[in-house]
């Protein structure tokens, strides 16, 4: 049921959009299926490519539009319908329509506002998932006229699975007639690695066509004694980690020009949440296949390929700081990756786990985001 806009109202955001312009319109709403929202803002337009790029800078999507005679619509709620009034200059209506109960604060919108964003589904078929996933990366490295993949492995769950998947894909397109296509595995250690025995559990498991050592201290030290020189200060040990992670990652695209592969990165939704991940480090790919699994639909996936069970039982740790050698990602991020994996889910977690994992998600935006332009609007409401 729609209210609390007059017939003139109407018409004029019909008469706009039927012109071609971006309509926006917002009016009390009620509908059983949404007990927590009283409102809804329409974006209309007739012509559905305008429309599509409009939405594209908010994250709508163009499936999510309505389509109804001649006019195309998102229809917009609670958390993503406060950003696109405000920024859009339209504060009028989201202060005439806004419940008494802010919409910022309804946090189970917000919920599945990022649960879309970052394409997560509930539950996965293993099997299937990880044979769809290897087909794409087929499918890419084929269009994206390469020879096969490098990843840098560290032992880890994530790593692992790509690695496998890797590893059978390269041999899958030479059995179908390619002989050049390769995997290169990388160990990337600064100094000796305290897990080195589980990168050799992994390189077992996975059998890469072949596996390559590169020390990446000399050049972090290097770069760190550089800063200190030029600054007259130290530099960090947090930001002394993401140099670490950004030279691992220089030495994957080194190895991939010299051999025309591309680089895969292991970024999937549990991560992608919280940022937790080194911009232009391992953030830094070409692809990324795990993209929309939560950690424990990859842990179900290596227990579908019979991983040894050490790998995805291991504590994932990004391990990056000399101060604080092989320091969890749950006790660096403050939650579990279970918690992490409910809320991906939709289910009901703590309000204190979903505050957290909101308050993640909206900064560090940047980091899921291209550098941004004069002509981005999606920075001024996070």
């Amino acid at each position: 049921m729609a209210f609390g806009i007059d017939k003139k109202e109407l018409e004029n955001w019909k008469r706009r959009a039927l012109a071609g312009e971006i309509a926006i319109i917002t009016h009390y709403w009620l509908d059983e299926r949404f007990p927590d929202c009283d409102s809804v803002t329409k974006v209309a337009c007739a012509d559905k490519k305008k429309l599509i790029q409009w939405g594209e800078q908010y994250g709508l999507k163009a499936r999510w539009i309505h389509e109804r005679g001649s006019l195309s619509h998102f229809d917009l709620f609670g958390h993503i319908q406060e950003r696109v009034l405000l920024t859009e200059r339209l504060e009028e209506q989201w202060h005439r329509f806004k419940s008494d109960e802010s919409i910022g604060e309804g946090k189970t919108m917000q919920q599945e506002e990022i649960i879309d964003a970052l394409e997560v589904q509930a539950t996965i078929d293993p099997g299937q998932e990880y044979r769809n996933r290897k087909a794409f990366i087929k499918t890419y490295v084929q269009h994206a006229r390469a020879y096969g993949f490098v990843l840098g492995l560290s032992g880890g769950q994530d790593s692992t699975l790509l690695g496998k998947m890797a590893q059978e894909a390269v041999e899958e397109l030479r059995e179908e007639g390619n002989a050049s296509f390769q995997f290169i595995a990388l160990r990337l250690p600064y100094g000796e690695q305290h897990d080195e025995d589980d990168a050799q559990k992994a390189i077992a498991f996975i059998q890469p066509d072949r596996v390559e050592t590169v020390d990446i201290q000399p050049a972090v030290d290097v770069a760190e004694q550089s800063f200190a020189r030029a600054f007259e200060r130290e530099l960090a040990d947090f930001h002394k980690g993401n140099t670490k992670a950004r030279e691992r990652m220089k030495v994957q695209y080194d190895v991939a020009a010299t051999y025309g592969l591309l680089v895969i990165g292991t970024d999937h939704a549990a991560e992608a949440i919280t940022g937790y991940f080194t911009k232009h480090g391992d953030g830094a790919c070409d692809i990324v296949p795990l993209y929309g699994l939560n950690k424990r639909q990859g842990e179900e996936i290596l227990r579908q390929l019979q991983a040894p069970s050490s790998i995805y039982t291991k504590t994932p740790t990004a391990d990056l700081e000399d101060d604080r050698p092989g320091l969890s990602d749950e006790e660096a991020l403050g939650l579990t990756y279970d918690e992490i994996d409910d809320f991906l889910e939709g289910k009901n977690v703590s309000s204190d786990v979903e505050t957290k994992l909101i308050n993640y998600y909206r900064a560090t935006e940047h980091k899921r985001r291209t550098p941004v332009s004069p002509n981005d609007n999606w920075w001024k409401t996070v």
